[in-house]
């Protein structure tokens, strides 16, 4: 049979089903699916494959068989089954085999939200039944977002960045000031990794997109910056010995920067503001030589 359902999202499984005179040699089924998988990204109980969820309508050994009830792919007194994941969003294919003879089922859920935790119904003489569904609905929360790492980088983008949050879904988007992130890899329902894009120097708001629709923003999560520029240097001359103080005027300096001449590292470099740098030459060989200021920290 086929349903709907949305990646990344995890699902209880539940079957409706009754076994032949009650017996416990009457009540298991194998489940399988077109291309479920576990928490961690990894193929389960696939059609075609030798790996199967397994429904067995008794609760545990001895607990004894009464009428039609709902049962997990659990097995002990309270114990709920591994949770089921699809791969992709769309329409999927869920096989049922037989186990043992001799049972019968008449409904089959998957619930990513209103059956999670608890039955639709009773485990022994149950006389719920539920309306029909062929899932596809958005029933899973909006995703949010909490932080970015790190969180600026240079306008030329290509910065990896570590996003978190939570009900991020296999498929999702990153976007950064509306310029959409590159190498978007969904590691887990809270963690995204990605690379930026080109983008104008500015704070934007970080969004998060699933493949359902909805979407989490972190307002003024990230920062482009430009790359320091240079406007002037006072003095420009000095002894081949070093020892010169200079103070160097631009834009866009930032903690961290460094400054050279020539190719040879100036010292005592302090970022007095974005727009003013002193430091101290070292020495040099004469002659006239480009001034260079590195911002590495962003």
């Amino acid at each position: 049979m086929t349903f709907d359902a949305q990646a990344g999202v995890n699902y209880r499984l539940w079957l409706r089903s009754k076994a032949q005179n009650d017996f416990w040699g009457n009540d298991s089924v194998f489940i399988q699916f077109s291309d479920s998988i576990d928490s961690g990204g990894t193929a389960v109980f696939r059609i075609g494959t030798t790996s199967a969820a397994e429904m067995n309508l008794e609760d545990c050994s001895g607990c004894g068989i009464q009428g039609w009830g709902w049962q997990d792919n659990g097995w002990g007194v309270g114990v709920l089954g591994p949770l089921i994941r699809f791969q992709t969003s769309g329409t999927h294919t869920l096989r049922i085999q037989v186990r043992e003879d001799g049972l019968s089922i008449d409904q089959i859920v998957l619930s990513p939200q209103t059956y999670l935790s608890t039955a639709p119904g009773s485990l022994k003489n149950d006389n719920t039944v539920l309306a029909k569904s062929s899932g596809g609905g958005t029933t899973s929360p909006a995703p949010t977002v909490s932080a970015i790492s790190p969180t600026s980088g240079p306008t030329a983008g290509g910065t990896s960045i570590t996003v978190t949050g939570t009900g991020f879904q296999s498929g999702a988007t990153v976007s950064l000031g509306g310029a959409a992130a590159t190498n978007v890899a969904f590691v887990n329902s809270g963690t995204i990794t990605a690379t930026t894009s080109t983008h104008g120097a500015a704070t934007v708001n970080v969004v998060v997109s699933n493949t359902d629709g909805q979407s989490g923003t972190l307002v003024n999560g990230y920062t482009y910056k430009a790359p320091p520029a240079i406007t002037g240097m006072t003095p420009n001359t000095g002894s081949t010995s070093g020892g010169t103080s200079i103070t160097i005027s631009g834009s866009g300096f930032s903690l961290g920067a460094t400054v050279s001449l020539g190719g040879t590292l100036a010292t005592n470099v302090v970022v007095v503001n974005s727009g003013s740098i002193t430091a101290t030459t070292a020495p040099r060989s004469a002659g006239v030589g480009s001034r260079r200021c590195s911002c590495d920290q962003f």
